[in-house]
């Protein structure tokens, strides 16, 4: 694993507020995938180092996707107080999983080049 969680949060737009033992887990699972596209790249060079660190955060985030559209409605009367005048947006699964897809295909994109397995054009 190259990325950490701020990174996550940085290339996602995410809040700030939420919690790196969350991303991480997720972030664990986008390096394992990766590893199994691509083979080991955590000793690469720089161009490879850098297209697997924007890969492993949009796997991560990929992943990550169900579970920020996941509303918890407890506490939801102090919402307003808590986080401030935030417009919340969440989606039916399926908006999810095609906006999950499309950070899988950014995925793909960045690691395209070191895939021993063709790909289809995006």
């Amino acid at each position: 694993m190259i990325a950490a969680c701020v990174d996550v949060k940085v290339i996602g737009k995410l809040p700030c507020e939420i919690e790196c033992d969350l991303i991480e887990t997720h972030l664990e699972s986008a390096s394992r995938e990766l590893e199994r596209w691509i083979g080991e790249y955590s000793d690469s060079d720089e161009k490879k180092r850098a297209d697997c660190f924007e890969a492993e955060c949009c796997l991560a985030i990929a992943y990550l996707l169900p579970t920020l559209n996941t509303f918890y409605t407890e506490g939801v009367t102090t919402l307003s107080k808590e986080v401030g005048q935030v417009d919340f947006q969440f989606h039916n699964p399926q908006q999810v999983g095609v906006i999950a897809k499309t950070w899988i295909e950014r995925a793909e994109r960045c690691v395209a080049a070191y895939r021993d397995i063709g790909m289809v054009a995006i």
